[in-house]
């Protein structure tokens, strides 16, 4: 496939991209990812989504308050586990909403509660491996964007893409640190490739995917600790969740 490269720097929307991308027919997004990755092996390409969905990427990216990429390499770099980086991050954020309490003089709440399932929840018929992927389309009416931009980040290693985009520590959703850690240990163990990552969605292309429905739950607690979204505005349960990561080829977060 050829394609037409937009340098760093050019617009999307209303601002300008720190790298360089190429637009391509939505339906083609898939296959392009591939050429891409083939005629530039020392970077990663992923699908930022259509323009609306990419600009958002770039909203904050030149705020001073945004960590910089070799800030958040490194600090992925000292964990182990990426569910180590996220307990860290998610201790820490409830250090700070603590502190934030206490300068205003009001009690903290000793315990958190923890999201419960609706009790009586049953799996919707065919629930099953998520097989498709869904960062090319658009959700109204669930056909391919006529159009999306992939963008090419300057890394051959793709669990780094969050740390080069800033990606993350807006509402629930983890810092960049965070992502990179567990991207890497995903990438070890599944062979997981990010491929999608728009204003609010991540998605990984997994090559081995969990082959038992056991280990599928074992990894339920850590995706919902990642983004509990994608059950309680999703697929609705752990067990639901379960059932699309059990040979599932995609694994798909959302951050409202």
């Amino acid at each position: 496939m050829d394609f037409e490269i937009e340098a760093a720097g050019s617009r999307i929307g209303k601002f300008s991209s720190p790298f360089p991308f190429v637009r391509v027919p939505g339906r083609e997004a898939h296959a392009a990812l591939g050429s891409l990755q083939q005629a530039h092996q020392d970077a990663t390409p992923v699908i930022w989504g259509a323009e609306n969905q990419a600009s958002l990427l770039f909203d904050l990216f030149d705020e001073p308050t945004q960590a910089k990429p070799v800030d958040s390499l490194t600090r992925a770099a000292k964990f182990a586990s990426g569910w180590d980086a996220l307990r860290k991050y998610r201790d820490e954020q409830r250090e700070k909403t603590r502190a934030f309490f206490e300068s205003q003089g009001w009690d903290y709440p000793q315990t958190e509660d923890e999201a419960e399932e609706p009790e009586n929840i049953e799996v919707p018929p065919g629930t099953g491996p998520h097989d498709e992927l869904l960062g090319f389309l658009d959700y109204g009416t669930g056909r391919p964007h006529a159009e999306v931009i992939i963008g090419i980040i300057p890394t051959a290693r793709c669990w780094e893409v969050a740390a080069h985009l800033k990606y993350g520590a807006w509402n629930d959703c983890p810092a960049p640190y965070v992502h990179v850690a567990l991207a890497r240990e995903w990438h070890e163990r599944y062979g997981a490739r990010l491929v999608v990552n728009t204003g609010d969605i991540l998605e990984f292309e997994v090559e081995r995917p969990v082959q038992t429905l056991e280990e599928a739950r074992e990894l339920v607690p850590l995706f919902e600790d990642y983004c509990s979204d994608i059950i309680y505005q999703g697929v609705g349960s752990r067990e639901a969740l379960a059932r699309t990561l059990h040979r599932g080829r995609f694994w798909y977060f959302w951050w409202d």
